[in-house]
């Protein structure tokens, strides 16, 4: 008759507890991230062939104004908790820097300002358990949260000039993290609208050149969550008829979209570095949906300007991310009690057999 010494049930019983409790505490998580960079931005007028015409400069401003149309919003929620305050910029002509939205205990570290990281393609995801920062776009930390962050800089027209480039930034992330039975969500949009009325300086056709770069990713830790990211941007130069009444129904001589398949509404591109109007997207699943650039553009309108004419230029730059996730599982104290209570009766019943 042999017996279960109770040093070697205990044994079993905390080897198995542990392994219940690590399965408990898994995350499910999912994380969304947009970043579209613009820098070196010019115009010039140029030959039909592109070539920089000897009067360079290809505007000089009416009267100067430059209207600059920043905007952005984020949220996130948890249903144990409920919403964040929200961060929301309708319209300002300044940068936009939106103010972290973080709920959840993996908040508490929360503070301070991350606006030396690099943001650059290639750059990975870095996970951390470390503070969640404001402007901190590129961190996929632990723990039980949602968070949201955003912002745009730069005007992306004020560079007229020869020799006065400009850039522009839009950057936004979501985030839910969570650690036991709950569900959230978070999001960010950030873009900015900006307009103005030139004068061509002389003929010629007018040259858009900049670079940019562009990274978007979509992770998902564990099933029953989602996420999506994206950025778009636009130019479109018409020019303006009427006397005191100004309309823009004359003649549209840029219209582009990049897509980086060399396809232009109106206009024709001499450089396409990318597509800057992508999408990345994971849904139910766990795994990565990632998507990126980084080149030089230049692109030529498809007639002459008229000198002295006056022209509208109006450009779209926006950055939008969206996270979902759903923990539907037991606490791991629970989950160890059901352990031990198997373990228990699985004892009894060996105990039970060996008697006999």
């Amino acid at each position: 008759m042999k017996y279960i010494t109770n040093k070697t049930l205990i044994a079993s019983m905390v080897t198995a507890a542990m392994g219940i409790g690590m399965v408990g505490t898994a995350n499910a998580g999912a994380t969304a991230y947009s970043a579209l960079h613009l820098d070196t931005i010019q115009l010039f007028l140029a030959d039909a062939a592109g070539a920089n015409l000897a009067s360079g400069q290809v505007t000089q401003g009416v009267d100067g104004t430059v209207f600059i149309d920043n905007r952005g919003s984020a949220s996130a929620f948890l249903t144990s908790i409920g919403a964040s305050p929200g961060a929301n910029e309708p319209s300002t002509p300044g940068d936009v820097n939106l103010a972290l939205q973080c709920i959840g205990s993996g908040c508490a570290t929360s503070g301070g300002d991350a606006a030396g990281n690099p943001i650059a393609p290639g750059v990975p995801f870095v996970a951390s358990g470390a503070a969640i920062l404001d402007n901190d776009y590129r961190k996929q930390a632990v723990g039980h949260f949602s968070r949201s962050d955003g912002g745009t800089s730069g005007a992306i027209i004020n560079g007229l000039a020869v020799g006065v480039p400009t850039s522009a930034i839009a950057d936004t992330v979501a985030e839910v993290q969570l650690t036991s039975t709950d569900s959230g969500n978070s999001d960010s949009d950030v873009g900015t609208t900006s307009t103005t009325d030139v004068i061509a300086s002389g003929v010629g056709h007018v040259r858009l050149d900049f670079n940019a770069f562009g990274v978007l990713e979509s992770m998902l830790h564990q099933p029953l969550t989602s996420a999506s990211a994206n950025y778009n941007w636009s130019v479109n130069i018409t020019a303006v008829q009427g006397g005191l009444v100004e309309t823009e129904n004359g003649v549209q001589i840029m219209d582009w979209s990049p897509q980086g398949d060399g396809t232009i509404t109106v206009g024709t591109i001499l450089a396409e570095g990318g597509d800057m109007n992508d999408s990345t997207s994971v849904l139910g699943f766990a795994g990565t949906d990632s998507d990126g650039f980084s080149g030089f553009f230049s692109v030529l309108s498809s007639v002459e300007t008229v000198a002295g004419q006056k022209y509208r230029i109006v450009i779209n730059h926006n950055s939008f991310v969206a996270a979902n996730a759903t923990k539907d599982v037991p606490e791991p104290a629970t989950l160890v009690l059901m352990g031990l209570g198997l373990l228990g009766i699985a004892a009894r019943r060996r105990l039970a057999k060996a008697k006999v």
